[in-house]
């Protein structure tokens, strides 16, 4: 009559127990009485049942332990071997868990800590792989900025890369003036010297000299930065119309190469990104995990170097019509599209390429005349900080 049932709220809970009570209240003494021995009865029962198990586990030999009450003893010995672990170092904290796990006899839970636990591990070393790729990929653009803003550097009259290169033409002129094996010629050459020492330390530029001319190279990337024609003042000729258009060029050919980088670079991950509906409702399952898929994480790097590309499309010198505009922004935004199949987003990559060229044609720049294309690159996976494999109320954090 006064049984609680859990499945309950409060109140229904509540109201339950004042209509038994009332029901209890209209009994006349002779039923009372037979109810209240029918609940002593049942709570004996239900004692006698207990110490019955009990007696019985004993007699066999076995823990009279509760489930609930071996698990409890687990995650206190558990916590207990974890006191002065990095509890952000799995290599530190699961083979802890798999031996209580183990030792325990939870052999279930055991065998998913160490399924969880190899899962993690390979998604580090995923990981590592992708970061190591990515340190590559950043060093080989700033490398390349570099490269392109110290040869437009050394092509303005008024800049410290463009007079050092002057002043180091002029000292070699000077030199070659004077006598083979005279004073004057040994004193030259020391000033050579110095402005040698000048460029190399300040610009990390060496000069050859290469008979009519004075080569300029890129110490770092062995990329030729500037050709002088000796007898020549590199800072007045650069004054020439002709000179400068050279340097517009020049400029619109470093921001289209760069693009163009980029392009190949999302021509390799585009196979692999996800493209379809089906795909991009996936990801957002997983995302609500706290996972990443392969797939997922390419289409999120391929919106980021959509909307690299564009700022590189506007930034090309030279005029650009509103149909030109259009058509790039719409094949921009197919890249990004996650439900797009892959063909699409090399369709639009290929359109976005023939704009860019167009325009660098248009400015008088150059660049390679094709993109490499490769595989459809991996993306890391990010693995959950916990999994059902360990016991309610253990957590692993991840590093970093």
């Amino acid at each position: 009559m006064f049984d609680v049932d859990p499945t309950l709220s409060i109140a229904d809970q509540a109201q339950r127990q004042s209509a038994a009570a009332m029901q209890y209240a209209q009994l006349n003494p002779m039923q009372q009485a037979t109810y209240n021995d029918s609940v002593a009865n049942a709570t004996v029962a239900a004692g006698v049942g207990e110490l019955g198990r009990v007696g019985m586990a004993a007699a066999q030999g076995q823990s009279a332990e509760t489930p609930q009450q071996k698990m409890a003893a687990v995650k206190a010995q558990i916590s207990q071997a974890l006191q002065g672990k990095d509890m952000t170092d799995p290599e530190q904290v699961y083979p802890v868990i798999i031996q209580t796990l183990q030792a325990a006899g939870l052999t279930p839970q055991a065998m998913a800590a160490v399924q969880e636990f190899e899962t993690i591990k390979r998604n580090r070393a995923t990981d590592a792989r992708a970061d190591r790729t990515q340190a590559r990929l950043e060093a080989k653009d700033a490398a390349t900025a570099a490269f392109n803003e110290k040869k437009l550097d050394a092509m303005k009259p008024t800049s410290k890369l463009a007079l050092d290169i002057a002043a180091y033409s002029k000292a070699l002129a000077a030199r070659d003036a004077q006598p083979e094996g005279s004073p004057e010629r040994a004193t030259a050459q020391k000033a050579v010297d110095a402005f040698e020492d000048k460029l190399t330390r300040a610009h990390k530029i060496v000069a050859e000299d290469a008979g009519d001319r004075i080569v300029y190279t890129d110490q770092e990337t062995g990329q030729v930065v500037r050709e002088v024609m000796k007898g020549i003042d590199p800072t007045s000729k650069y004054r020439t119309e002709n000179q400068k258009k050279a340097a517009d060029a020049l400029a619109s050919s470093a921001t289209a190469i760069e693009g163009l980088d980029l392009i190949a670079e999302a021509r390799r991950i585009a196979g692999g990104a996800t493209g379809s509906i089906l795909g991009t409702g996936r990801d957002m399952f997983m995302r609500a995990f706290g996972v990443t898929t392969p797939e997922g994480a390419s289409a999120a790097q391929l919106k980021v170097l959509a909307g690299v590309l564009l700022s590189k499309f506007e930034r090309l010198p030279g005029p650009v019509s509103d149909f030109e505009m259009k058509t790039y922004n719409q094949a921009n935004g197919n890249l990004a599209d996650t439900t797009l199949p892959s063909g699409d987003k090399l369709a639009a990559l290929e359109t976005m390429e023939k704009l860019f060229r167009a325009r660098l044609a248009r400015s008088g720049g150059s660049a390679p005349a094709t993109t490499p294309a490769a595989a459809p690159a991996a993306a890391p996976v990010s693995a959950p900080a916990s999994a059902p494999g360990l016991p309610a109320g253990v957590t692993v954090r991840r590093r970093g």
